[in-house]
């Protein structure tokens, strides 16, 4: 088993959708942990706040059939429509963003994602989980790069944490 840490972001019904795909990844691997959830702005874009939190599991299937079959396969069940432009409304945004030590720079893989550096909400759920992870092959601490960040912006939803964590039951 690897431990795996996925992002789970919303803007379109998220106190809904972000349960709905915790189940859902819940059935499809070993959920042991979830962070608190986030509002946050959304990026890159204006619109509603997206909710935002990270799993930890523990998987068998490797990068690619987490990614590809995975994940790609929960966005479509629950409606998730991928456009020409990046930075658009989304049911769900479910992203592997560390798998093991393992560090990937495909074109259409790469780990850790590099957003963990600049996105404050990903480096502070990664903390919450994990406050002595490093990231390999960037050989930081999340803790180091918490602590760089501010949390401007940022807002925690107990409550929708609450329900995310009794979706895995």
């Amino acid at each position: 088993m690897t431990l795996v840490f996925i992002a789970m972001g919303s803007d379109v019904d998220p106190s809904r959708n972000l349960p709905v795909a915790a189940g859902l990844l819940a059935k499809r691997m070993r959920v042991t942990k979830v962070s608190n959830v986030y509002s946050t702005r959304p990026i890159g874009m204006g619109g509603a706040r997206f909710y935002n939190c990270v799993i930890e599991a523990d998987s068998k299937s490797s990068p690619r059939e987490i990614k590809f079959g995975v994940l790609k396969d929960i966005e479509a069940n629950m409606g998730r429509a991928r456009g020409k432009k990046r930075y658009e409304p989304r049911s769900i945004d479910l992203d592997l963003i560390m798998y093991g030590d393992i560090v990937a720079d495909e074109p259409d893989l790469v780990l850790p994602d590099p957003d963990i550096c600049t996105r404050p909400f990903l480096a502070r759920c990664l903390y919450e989980l994990g406050p002595a992870l490093v990231l390999p092959g960037f050989n930081i601490k999340v803790s180091t790069l918490t602590a760089s960040m501010g949390t401007a912006g940022m807002r925690r939803l107990p409550a929708m944490t609450v329900r995310i964590r009794g979706a895995l039951v």
